[in-house]
């Protein structure tokens, strides 16, 4: 029995709980006592300061020899790698087909040989049954917006790029759903192998995407099967999670009913279990959008095009211009995704003034007759290059204006946040031993968790110093956690006031949920433009990306204070700052510990992202690695990168249990 459910309660008596508290306190402290003891022992055995180099266990070069066996033939000249190129054709081929029917038509021929015999489907087309069914789901409001994304894509020439992205999420969401809801199918028949498969989708969203592009490139290539996969890998384990809670809670809802009307098995699972359970079901299908959306993007470093790829180059150019068009353009689109997904789950079944059938006759006009009028009017198959507006070199030269207006200021403040707090921190940080560190996460394990969690916990942490990551970890670290203090700082009183006030509530939360759907990288733009490269950008597309769970947890918090406390605080004369420091902060602290840990997790996605402008910590490890084709070294420090989120989570998750036990709010 672990100490989590030990300082629940579940079974035992107030003297058996307060001795094994005690108990886990007096351990705790020792390890602590034992920590600190490890500074000045350091000193004189340097082992304990920094892990030996001859000690470092290559994982990187461990894991390429599998792959070099994996690529090299078994039989007949077969290999493991042979076999997975053999599949590109199948992933492809639906990627082909919707870029035909949704960007550049069907052509006979090649290069200037070519002859297109049918065009695509005309952008005026897809405009309208956009439009249409934005209307359809949510109204007028909703239909706006579809409009304005797709004249926003047209106008500036990003639709031909984001006809390819949407033609990868074709492809690869309804196959992460068909995935996840076969796992999550498994999981809730095969209870017994939950803890397993819960942490292999753990690690699965805590290794960073671009840890295993590296893999994908050698057995399926460049473009957009790989992409496909990376999606799906990345996007399918909420369904997992979703499928599987939303049937344990349907089975113990109408469980006994549906036995007891003598369903067959299959029959209960499609009559009974997945209506009830669909809510849940939805929600799932909703983070897989969102979720491969995000990741189709970042795909685009390995050969996949799209959208994603516009916003690379100009990075890597530094047109800042092109750079912010087309990063409006991806979060119009995330945001039309977004709602549109919302509305179609939050939509009350009810009776339709038009039929399902006239419904679908509308759809198919609104994309049929345009594109039979672009047989004789080309311009309606594809929009004419002199029709778009570049607005480019015009947001260049404004951005360059303000920058320049503001770079005093800016300038001095970044020198003295590099210069004065994270210089110092930074190198604070890498000046602890090792073995101080790892002592110290095994005795915060030890007492929120138990043995168990102490020793998984301390494992995960001693893998940065044996493998040889102990710098970039550090490094990755001190980023990350100056991002959440940050957000932190910010975003806790915004949380504190919105939870406090439902007026403020209606203002701050759809701003958070609109930053929330946004890729990360989008914050890499701004960060270029205001602050160049290095720490101080990255720490600030982290915070844009982090204080979006602080602000939103912590608002989740104080709104579910109950009201009989405050009550009783006001009848015995509390201040306002004594109702919120003495009876608010400690009933809501619980949620906002699962607020600080979401937002690590967040920090974490965010700082891989943030090697694209010139950090040093394990996401550099990741880049370097996609550009030497290295998958030892992709996987290593992807592993170095999820062992830091799996313990910044299990120990802030712990302590939150501890304070007060309960289930995550959001």
């Amino acid at each position: 029995m672990d100490a989590v459910t030990i300082l629940t309660g579940v079974g035992m008596g107030t003297d058996t709980r307060a001795k094994l508290r005690a108990y886990l306190s007096l351990v705790s402290k020792i390890v602590i006592v034992a920590a600190f003891a490890a500074i000045p022992l350091s000193w004189a055995f340097t082992a304990l300061a920094s892990w030996p180099e001859a000690w470092i266990i290559p994982f990187d070069r461990m894991i390429n020899a599998v792959f070099n066996a994996l690529s090299a033939p078994i039989a007949l000249g077969i290999s493991v790698q042979s076999i997975f190129r053999w599949s590109v054709p199948l992933l492809n081929a639906p990627i082909s087909l919707l870029q035909a029917v949704l960007q550049t038509g069907v052509s006979r021929g090649y290069g200037d040989q070519a002859v297109q015999i049918l065009p695509p489907l005309s952008w005026l087309g897809v405009t309208f049954a956009a439009t249409v069914v934005c209307y359809h789901a949510r109204g007028f409001g909703l239909a706006a917006l579809a409009a304005i994304t797709c004249a926003f894509l047209l106008l500036f020439g990003l639709w031909d790029s984001m006809m390819v992205t949407l033609s990868q999420m074709i492809v690869a969401v309804p196959l992460g759903i068909a995935l996840g809801f076969l796992g999550g199918l498994y999981l809730y028949r095969h209870p017994s192998r939950r803890a397993t498969i819960l942490f292999l989708l753990d690690q699965a969203q805590t290794i960073p995407i671009f840890s295993y592009l590296v893999p994908l490139i050698i057995f399926f290539g460049l473009g957009g099967a790989p992409a496909i996969i990376a999606i799906v890998i990345f996007g399918a384990p909420p369904m997992v999670r979703s499928t599987a809670l939303g049937l344990e809670e349907a089975e113990a809802r109408v469980g006994e009913l549906g036995r007891s009307l003598g369903c067959s098995r299959s029959q209960f699972l499609w009559k009974v279990l997945v209506p009830t359970a669909w809510p849940r079901l939805q929600l799932g299908v909703n983070q897989v959008v969102m979720l491969s959306f995000s990741t189709v993007i970042l795909a685009a470093l390995i050969g996949a095009g799209g959208i994603g790829n516009d916003v690379l180059l100009a990075l890597q150019r530094l047109a800042l211009g092109a750079g912010l068009v087309a990063g409006t353009g991806i979060t119009l689109m995330a945001i039309l995704i977004d709602r549109y997904l919302q509305a179609i789950s939050n939509r009350k079944h009810r009776r339709e003034e038009t039929s399902r059938r006239s419904f679908w006759i509308v759809i198919g006009l609104c994309l049929l007759v345009p594109t039979l009028i672009s047989f004789v009017y080309p311009p309606l198959a594809h929009y004419p290059e002199s029709w778009t507006i570049s607005t480019a070199r015009y947001v260049d030269n404004i951005v360059d204006n303000v920058v320049g207006l503001i770079y005093g200021p800016l300038d001095a403040l970044k020198t003295f946040l590099l210069l004065d707090i994270l210089m110092p921190v930074r190198a604070a940080l890498l000046s602890l031993p090792w073995s101080f560190v790892v002592l110290l996460v095994i005795a915060g394990a030890w007492r929120t968790g138990g043995w168990r969690q102490a020793a998984f916990l301390g494992s995960l942490t001693a893998f940065l110093a044996v493998s040889g990551l102990w710098d970039r970890a550090i490094q990755t670290f001190y980023l990350c956690a100056a991002g959440v203090l940050l957000s932190i700082l910010i975003g806790a009183p915004l949380g504190v006031i919105a939870g406090r006030s439902a007026r403020a509530a209606k203002a701050v939360l759809p701003i958070v949920d609109t930053m929330q759907t946004m890729p990360p990288f989008i914050y890499l733009i701004p960060a270029v433009m205001l602050f160049g490269s290095g720490d101080v950008p990255s720490i600030f597309a982290i915070v844009c990306f982090a204080i979006c769970p602080i602000i939103r947890y912590t608002e989740a918090a104080f709104r579910s204070v109950p009201s009989e406390l405050r009550e009783v605080g006001r009848q015995v004369g509390c201040s306002p700052w004594q109702l919120l420091w003495t009876i608010e902060l400690p009933a809501a602290l619980p949620q906002f510990l699962l607020g600080v840990s979401q937002s690590m997790l967040m920090a974490l996605a965010t700082v891989v992202v943030t090697a694209l402008i010139g950090t040093t910590d394990l996401g550099h490890e990741t880049i370097l690695a996609i550009s030497h084709a290295n998958p030892g070294q992709a996987l290593t420090a992807g592993f170095g990168i999820a062992a830091i989120g799996v313990v910044a989570d299990r120990l802030l998750r712990g302590f939150a249990q501890r304070h007060r036990g309960m289930k995550d709010p959001l």
